[in-house]
C-alpha cells in the first residue's frame, strides 16, 4: 500500500468572486517528487500556499500524513509545522532584511524550542545552522552575513537551507529556479535533486519549466485555469501526452538539437486565458482547443485513468486506451469559437480530427 507525504482532495480557493483553485485532487507519494506546471495564472502558487496553510482553503481536503490540517486555527496547527516546508520564488523577499542568515536559517528551530518539540540533536542551533549551510553548499561563515550581501544564488540556497533545517516530510518549492539567472538554475535544480535523495523528503515542485521537470520529477500535473487536466508518471506524459493543452505545452518548450527545434511546428491557441471569475462552462479548455467538440463546451470532463501506470485525463476525446488527437500533427492552427470540430475514427482505433471551419488558418 502507498504511504502519502500528502493528499488533496477537491481543493477549492476561491478569492471572492475568483476561482483560483476549483477542486484540484492529488496525491505525492512519500519520498517521491511531483511536478506542478500550468501557465501563469492557472493556480499553481496558491494550490502550494493552501498546502502549508498560509491560505485556508474555500473548500477540499489537506493532510499531511494522515493528518488533515485544512481547517486547524493556529494552535492546532503548530505541531504540523515542521512537516512542511516552502521555498519561495523570489529569494530577496522571502528573507527578513534585518536579519543575519544564520538567524534566519536557525528562526525554526528557535520556534521548535520555544514550542517545547525541539529534538535533542537539534538543541545546538548554531552547530544545526552551520550543518544547514553546509549542505546547501554555503560556508559556516556565510551565517554572519546579511541577505544583501549575497547572490541571487546564495539567497535561494539560504531559503532552502532555512526550509530543510526542520527535516519536513513536505517540501513546496514554488518556482525556485525561475528568479535566477541562468547560470545559476541548473546548480540550484542540481542541488535540490542531492537533498532530496540524500535526505528522502517528498517535493511538489511548481514550475513552468518543463526541461526542469524533466530532469527532476516523478510525475506531473498539468494545471489549467485552476483545475488539473492530466497527471501521470513523468515518462508518460512526455512521452504520449493525452491532453490537447499538455500537447500545446509541450510544442512550445524548446529541444536543445537546433535542427529538430527548426523542424517543429508550434501549436498556436486561439484566445487569451479566460477569467478565473467567469471560467467557460464545460471543459475551461474548450475556447483554446484546436479539436473541441460541441460536447466540450457543454459538459465537464471527468478525469479517469487511461492506459497504464496511473495516467489520468480529463478530456472528453482521449479514449479509455489513451488513444485520441494530437494538436501536434495539426497544421499550425489557432483555436476559435466558432471552430466546429468532429472527431472521426481511424481503423487502429485512434482518434482523427478534421474541421469543418479551416482549423489551419
Amino acid at each position: 500500500m502507498t504511504e502519502y507525504a500528502l493528499e488533496l482532495e477537491n481543493l477549492v480557493m476561491h478569492f471572492g468572486a475568483v476561482r483560483a483553485v476549483d477542486g484540484v485532487s492529488l496525491q505525492i507519494p512519500k519520498g517521491s517528487v511531483v511536478a506542478l506546471v500550468g501557465e501563469s495564472g492557472s493556480g499553481k502558487s496558491t494550490v502550494g500556499r493552501c498546502i502549508v496553510r498560509l491560505l485556508e482553503p474555500t473548500e477540499g481536503t489537506v493532510r499531511l500524513a494522515d493528518a488533515d490540517i485544512t481547517h486547524l486555527n493556529r494552535r492546532r496547527l503548530r505541531p504540523h509545522r515542521r512537516d512542511v516546508s516552502i521555498v519561495f520564488q523570489d529569494p530577496a523577499g522571502s528573507l527578513d532584511p534585518r536579519l543575519t542568515v544564520g538567524d534566519i536559517v536557525g528562526e525554526p528551530l528557535r520556534l521548535m524550542r520555544r514550542r517545547g518539540d525541539l529534538p535533542a540533536e537539534q538543541r545546538d542551533i548554531s552547530s544545526a545552522v552551520a550543518e544547514s549551510l553546509r549542505r546547501v553548499g554555503l560556508r559556516p561563515e556565510v551565517a554572519q552575513r546579511s541577505p544583501h550581501e549575497l547572490s541571487g544564488g546564495q539567497r535561494q540556497r539560504v531559503s532552502i537551507a532555512r526550509a530543510l533545517i526542520s527535516s519536513p516530510r513536505l517540501l513546496v518549492a514554488d518556482e525556485p529556479t525561475s528568479a535566477l539567472d541562468v547560470s545559476v538554475q541548473a546548480s540550484v535544480l542540481n542541488l535540490l535533486a542531492d537533498l532530496q535523495r540524500d535526505l528522502g523528503f517528498a517535493c511538489l515542485f511548481i514550475t513552468h519549466d518543463l526541461s526542469a521537470v524533466e530532469y527532476l520529477a516523478d510525475e506531473v500535473a498539468v494545471m489549467y485555469l485552476g483545475q488539473l487536466v492530466e497527471q501521470g508518471p513523468r515518462e508518460r506524459i512526455f512521452g504520449v501526452p493525452a491532453h490537447p493543452y499538455t500537447q500545446a505545452l509541450l510544442s512550445a518548450a524548446p529541444v536543445p538539437d537546433p535542427s529538430t527545434q527548426r523542424s517543429r511546428r508550434p501549436v498556436l491557441l486561439g484566445d487569451d486565458l479566460p477569467s478565473a471569475i467567469d471560467p467557460p462552462p464545460g471543459c475551461r479548455f474548450h475556447t483554446r482547443c484546436p479539436v473541441a467538440v460541441e460536447r466540450c463546451k457543454t459538459e465537464v470532463p471527468e478525469s479517469r485513468v487511461i492506459g497504464e501506470g496511473g495516467h489520468r485525463v480529463a478530456c472528453h476525446l482521449v479514449n479509455d486506451d489513451g488513444t485520441g488527437p494530437d494538436v501536434r500533427d495539426l497544421p499550425t492552427a489557432t483555436a476559435s469559437l466558432t471552430d466546429t470540430t468532429t472527431p472521426e475514427p481511424k481503423s487502429d482505433g485512434a482518434t482523427e480530427v478534421t474541421t469543418a471551419r479551416g482549423a489551419a488558418r
